[in-house]
């Protein structure tokens, strides 16, 4: 079996384990005016779920928290530098989809990494800078890495092989809203045109 097809087949398992909260009704939150009307692609929780607070390590040894995402919208995903596949066409798909808003209102994009035992400095930066030097990147131990996937409605696991491991993960871009709450997913496949209007909508215009 592919990785792709192994990893949609792992985004669909996280989508059913959390499949009574994405819903197609319901409002953002108290007091919001959006509802899910008009989105072709995200899938919204019913109202934004808190994420806990986290530590990861960028590349240049810095920290990224929780705090890094609040004040503006931001998309994650999950993956690896070695995936030859799926991490290269949605870090792509990721790099269109910002590149369709002016700066001031785009979103953050942040790549972390599952795969902490070779994706470290230099490594990670010039892998997810290819891409664009603007996107945040971060990796961490798999305790740190499990709480948080597991927290965005995600998914990851190392596969053992004749030649080492692999790794499996979910192919599902997730919302973090300015206020770093869960507020949706996007399974693939990803169209950036339809995904930058559907954040476009959740921005509020």
């Amino acid at each position: 079996m592919s990785i792709r097809i192994i990893a949609v087949i792992l985004a669909a398992a996280a989508a059913a384990a959390i499949g009574f909260f994405l819903a197609g009704g319901g409002r953002l939150g108290p007091g919001a005016s959006l509802t899910p009307e008009g989105l072709k692609a995200t899938r919204l929780y019913p109202t934004p779920r808190p994420l806990p607070e986290f530590t990861l390590e960028r590349p240049d040894g810095r920290p990224l928290t929780l705090a890094d995402w609040r004040g503006r919208w931001n998309l994650v995903f999950i993956g690896f530098t070695h995936c030859p596949d799926i991490c290269p066409v949605a870090l792509g798909t990721l790099r269109d989809i910002e590149r369709r808003f002016p700066p001031e209102r785009a979103p953050q994009v942040t790549f972390i990494s599952v795969d902490p035992e070779r994706d470290r400095g230099e490594t990670l930066e010039r892998y997810v800078g290819f891409f664009n030097p603007r996107f945040l990147a971060a990796t961490g131990d798999h305790d740190s890495l499990q709480r948080l996937t597991r927290a965005l409605g995600l998914v990851y696991l190392h596969r053992p092989t004749e030649d080492g491991y692999e790794v499996d993960h979910s192919a599902s871009i997730v919302i973090v809203d300015p206020q770093g709450r869960l507020v949706g997913a996007v399974p693939p496949p990803h169209d950036p045109a339809v995904v930058a209007a559907d954040l476009a909508r959740l921005m509020g215009g």
